[in-house]
């Protein structure tokens, strides 16, 4: 009788111990997926695509002020961040039908010059939230159509997404 007690003690704690190992690893994978980055992202045409384009494909008036431009910001760019950590961005630019890169400008002084979004910059974009770029296009391009956008995080993944 005392070996078969100490047999269903043993069997007992085999359970158990099983039972917690699965629970550990099971609570290890869901907070792993929790620390994931997860975002998205999307273009779409400036609402002044148009006037945009006219005013960098005519010559300057000097009456209206209009035309003359070396960039146009054509394309609008929103990320989101789906997951539960803060996302940063390293680079984003477009890749037009002609396979030339626009990059997204930022305004990054108050004489609102702009340049170039570069990893220094810093961009984080907070869990559940999104962030809105400006893509520009050049006065020498050939194409202003969209094939692509592409997104480099903070851990130097590259995402790319046909347009």
């Amino acid at each position: 009788m005392d070996n078969s007690l100490t047999t269903y003690i043993a069997i007992y704690g085999a359970i158990l111990s099983s039972i917690a190992i699965i629970i550990n690893i099971l609570q290890y994978n869901h907070s792993k997926k929790e620390k994931e980055l997860k975002f998205d992202f999307f273009s779409t045409k400036n609402k002044y695509y148009d006037i945009n384009l006219k005013n960098m494909n005519s010559p300057y008036d000097p009456m209206t002020g209009s035309g003359g431009a070396n960039t146009a910001h054509l394309y609008d760019i929103t990320v989101k961040n789906l997951g539960s950590i803060d996302l940063y961005i390293n680079e984003i630019y477009g890749v037009s039908k002609d396979d030339n890169n626009h990059y997204v400008l930022l305004e990054k002084n108050s004489i609102s010059s702009l340049s170039k979004l570069d990893k220094k910059d810093n961009i984080s974009i907070k869990p559940k939230s999104s962030k809105d770029f400006k893509l520009y296009f050049s006065k020498g391009s050939e194409s202003f159509d969209l094939k692509s956008v592409i997104v480099i995080d903070g851990t130097a993944r590259k995402i790319e997404k046909r347009v």
